[in-house]
């Protein structure tokens, strides 16, 4: 086996159609401890040919790996597979510490940590040369072997401790886990993908037939969405929906979607997930008219960007509609400049 180190700048608009970006790489690894290499590998990946891609990160102590595999034909990015690993975290005690190390919570004695930098380069890095080459190791041959072993396209991460290292009692030394699917909008006019949780797309549709039985067929409803937005990968990721806040208006014209208890539950998803999941927009129903927004919509979207409430710049607004073929789905994302420049013209 050979290695090649390998520059990015090559194509600084991004490679043309069907370059080989890689120079014919049979895998790229990626340790650069950088946010802005693993997006631009994410925005290399969705336009060219893809190679399977390992990307490899330690601790500040040097005493645990994080390593991320994207299989060749794998349609998620290091983003996506990165959000279900903390997702997944929070709701794994025994594997508490790699959260602890890995995605440490605003208020934990580790809120400063060294990952992804500063850290590697420092004086204070207490790392030595076998530390990070054990780590190293252990990240590629778990890759290797799982590239060499039965073909799976699903992206898949491992967080590890080597043997010497003491995790605690009741604790894993090491937690794989995998990319699950998700359901994927495109929203051509704002060019980002909203990619749901399928039970997110359950809770809509199981909230549609609540509605029915209460408010009779063509009565609007709908609620808040909870998940994260990626303006630089043009991503919105949605894990789940609530429903209708108390003070929300459902009529057959309309939904308004209240404010009551929502600083509350955003407050908690926060904490319960170390900062993966927020507030990013609404779903509602249109039982008798497209998915598409209304003026009425537009409207309550406008009164919502001049509120002095903590809101994303980044407003996604999911409408489950009427088609010709039935029942359909649509994303719409809407940046709060766009209507800051209406207000102001």
């Amino acid at each position: 086996m050979t290695s090649e180190m390998m520059t990015f700048c090559t194509y600084p608009e991004g490679p043309p159609a069907g370059a080989d970006w890689t120079d014919g790489a049979d895998l790229v690894v990626n340790a650069t401890a950088s946010p802005s290499v693993r997006a631009l590998l994410d925005l290399r990946r969705s336009n060219s040919a893809a190679v399977p891609i390992l990307t490899v990160g330690v601790d500040g102590r040097a005493e645990r790996v994080f390593a991320r595999l994207l299989p060749a034909p794998a349609g998620a990015g290091v983003a996506d597979l990165e959000r279900e690993v903390k997702l997944a975290l929070a709701d794994r005690p025994d594997a508490a510490h790699f959260a602890d190390a890995f995605f440490p919570a605003a208020d934990g004695a580790e809120s400063s940590p060294f990952y992804p930098e500063p850290g590697c380069s420092e004086s204070t890095f207490v790392g030595s040369a076998a530390d990070l080459g054990g780590l190293a190791a252990i990240a590629l041959n778990w890759a290797t072997a799982r590239l060499a072993g039965p073909p799976n396209d699903a992206p898949v991460a491992l967080l590890a401790a080597p043997p010497h290292v003491t995790v605690g009692s009741g604790l894993l030394p090491h937690v794989e886990v995998s990319a699950s699917p998700r359901v994927s909008l495109s929203d051509p006019r704002s060019g980002y993908l909203v990619k749901l949780t399928p039970e997110a797309v359950e809770d809509i549709e199981r909230a549609v037939d609540d509605s029915h039985s209460r408010l009779g067929p063509g009565v609007e409803t709908g609620g808040p969405v909870y998940g994260a937005w990626d303006a630089l990968r043009r991503t919105v990721w949605v894990d789940r929906v609530g429903s209708p806040p108390p003070d929300s208006v459902e009529a057959q014209d309309r939904f308004v979607c209240g404010f009551e208890g929502l600083a509350d539950e955003t407050d908690r998803l926060d904490a319960s997930t170390r900062g993966a999941t927020g507030f990013v927009g609404t779903w509602h129903t249109h039982p008798l008219d497209p998915p598409d927004p209304s003026g009425r919509d537009l409207a309550s979207l406008a009164d919502v960007f001049s509120r002095p409430e903590r809101l994303p710049r980044v407003f996604t607004m999911l409408i489950a509609g009427a088609s010709s073929e039935g029942p359909v789905l649509k994303a719409h994302v809407f940046h709060r400049a766009e209507f800051v420049a209406t207000a102001d013209s």
